[in-house]
């Protein structure tokens, strides 16, 4: 007998095949939301990463138009605490 007669002829055959539906239905369904958080939880990321790159930057930039003695001072002071 085969598979397909089976899931077409019996009773048995047609809840079982609904019953894999479904089952394959969730399945997919919670892939796509973990799939989802996922893309989502990168993207918090790299914005983060951005976020910093931009701090950095802007904070070299602060620092290299100070005099060499007022640099020199600043960055003494802060590693000192």
């Amino acid at each position: 007998m085969s598979i397909l007669a089976f899931f077409t002829g019996s009773k048995a055959g047609r809840w079982l095949a609904l019953a894999l539906l479904i089952m394959a239905s969730l399945s997919l369904f919670a892939v796509r939301m973990f799939s989802r958080g996922r893309q989502a939880e990168q993207a918090k990321q790299t914005q983060q990463a951005l976020t910093r790159l931009r701090t950095r930057i802007e904070t070299d930039e602060a620092i290299s138009r100070l005099p060499a003695d007022e640099r020199r001072k600043r960055l003494s002071d802060d590693w000192a605490n």
